[in-house]
Formats: C-alpha cells, structure tokens, sequence
C-alpha cells in the first residue's frame, strides 16, 4: 500500500484558452507512479503540507498552505514558446503528503513518500511546508541508494542545526537530525548564504566541528565573481565528492518574499535564486529540488509563491537539457 496522500484541489489546475497550453493542463495528477519506459526524464511534485515545525521552532505559521499555492501559480505559467518540454520531459503531480497532529508521524509518511519517487529514478520537486521536511525527505531518496555517496547544498540564512528540542525534528534542526543520524555525512553539506546573526554560536559551531561546509551571505556578496558563479563553484565541489545531491531552498533566503516563516530583509534576489535552480537542474547528479517555508498568509499578494513557482520553472527548465 502506498504513502497516504491526497491530490491537490482541481483548482490549482489552471486551464489555458485553445492554443494556449499551461503547465496546469499538461502535468498528470496521479496517485499511481510506473516506471518511465520512455527516454524522458521524469520529474515529480510532491507537497508537504505542514507547518508544525515551524511553530515548535517559534516560527510563523502559514507554510501549510505553501505547496497548493505554489503550484496555483506555477501551473498558470505556459510551456515555453521555445523549447518543446513534451518530447523531453515526463511532468507528474503527486499529491499532498498525508499530515497527522503527531509530527512524527507526518515526517514518517513523507520519508515513505519521498522513496516511492526517488526509488524509481524519478527528479523530486518538493514543495513546503516547513524546512523540517528537509530530513524525511533526504532520508526517503538517500533510502533508494543507500550505497552512493549523497550530499545536500542548503540555500538559507540559517544553518538549521540546533539541538532537538523534544522528541521532534522542527525547522530549526533538520540537518542536525540527519548528521547525527548517519545519513548525512558533514563535508558533504555546503550551507550557501548562511548569516551569523541568523544563527546560534552552537549551531555553528556544530557546522564546524562535524566540517559542514559553510559559505556565509556577506562573505558571498563580498567576492567580485557573480553570485550565481559561486554558487555553480559550491554545487561543482559538492559534485566531486558526491554521487548523489539533493537541492534545498529556504524562501526566506530571498530578499524579496516577505511571505515566509522568518522574513527576510537581507538575501538573495528572486533572479538569483532562479539561477541556481537552473544550475541543479541542469545537474545530473541533482536528484530533487526542495522549497521550503513559503507561507502565503503572510503575504498578500502571494509574491513568495510566485517567487516559489519562478524558480521551480527555471529547474524544470534546465531539466529538459538533461540526457536520461
């Protein structure tokens, strides 16, 4: 029996006009994933619908309702005039993970949801929810080769590794769970854009003892090389070292969504983000793109969710590029 899940509302499911053909009439819903007998590379949405992490971690609450609104504007977008994605891409929607008051429970169904994906080779394209997710959901594709070296490039202002705080992994310490739970090795994490004034002296200096790499913001900005270059230079190390990557992207990153469990002032742009999504799709080694805490409660014109879905474009984007 597969994950318990629930597909999307229809409304998210934009439709076009005759010959104006959008992403909302050509992704296919599914509860039943099959292997791809084609030579198209498949890329799958998974949502975590759940903001519990966040609010343990004395977040804002509102990332609950992220994944139906980022997919709301990202499936009004058309496919590109230019590049013909059908004959490239297989494009699949696979609901919203089951959520249950017991976060552990939830973290659990997503971790099952996460390897059904990534055990048949399928690309993931994860979208939060709080940033808690970050470690059932590396754990359930890390689960489908288990025996390959896998690494995890975090963009986000904080380190996300603060010490438990109970029985539960919330937003504040996902990749502490997974370091000290064996399936994360630390020189195989690159933090990219972390700020010291977002961040305990203890959660960094757990970074530093288990070797995290860490790549802060003002030392980024500092450098005369385009932002996007080192963040090409970061996934490129990463790649050396790894077999395996997992992409994720905290909202709160960008300077320009307010609406995100700890809201921004400093960050990188929207373009830059896009940017680097565009750099991981392309990447054969890149095996799921995460966004994380977009909450569109707290912004009223939904610029984070559409910031969200402008960056799970360009992915897909350069996904296409990919041979399978």
């Amino acid at each position: 029996m597969g994950t318990p899940r629930t597909l999307p509302p229809e409304s998210v499911f934009f439709r076009g006009r005759n010959g104006d053909l959008r992403l909302g009439e050509w992704v296919i819903p599914t509860l039943q994933l099959e292997a791809e007998t084609s030579k198209k590379t498949v890329a799958v949405v998974l949502g975590f619908p759940d903001d519990q992490g966040v609010t343990i971690n004395r977040g804002r609450a509102g990332a609950a309702h992220g994944p139906d609104s980022i997919r709301r504007h990202l499936y009004k977008m058309a496919l590109p005039a230019n590049v013909r994605w059908e004959n490239r891409l297989a494009f699949f929607d696979y609901g919203n993970c089951s959520t249950d008051k017991n976060l552990n429970t939830t973290h659990s169904h997503a971790e099952r949801l996460a390897h059904e994906v990534a055990s048949r080779g399928n690309v993931g394209i994860a979208l939060g929810g709080g940033h808690d997710f970050a470690a059932p959901l590396f754990r359930g594709f890390h689960a489908s080769q288990p025996k390959k070296k896998w690494g995890l490039l975090n963009v986000d202002p904080h380190l996300d590794t603060r010490e438990k705080e109970g029985d539960f992994t919330h937003s504040g310490n996902p990749f502490r769970t997974l370091i000290e739970g064996g399936q994360l090795k630390g020189n195989r994490l690159i933090q990219f854009g972390s700020r010291p004034s977002r961040n305990t002296r203890a959660a960094w200096e757990f970074c530093l003892s288990k070797q995290v790499q860490i790549q802060p913001f003002e030392q980024i900005r500092s450098k005369n090389a385009p932002t996007s270059a080192i963040f090409n230079q970061a996934l490129t190390k990463l790649s050396r070292a790894c077999d395996q990557i997992g992409v994720t992207i905290d909202i709160d990153s960008c300077c320009e969504s307010e609406g995100a469990s700890a809201a921004p002032v400093l960050g990188f742009t929207a373009w830059e983000l896009c940017c680097f999504a565009a750099m991981a799709g392309a990447h054969k080694k890149v095996r799921y793109l995460e966004i994380a805490e977009v909450a569109p409660s707290l912004d009223p014109t939904e610029r984070s969710s559409r910031v969200a879905a402008e960056v799970v474009y360009a992915f897909l984007n350069a996904l296409v590029q990919r041979s399978r």
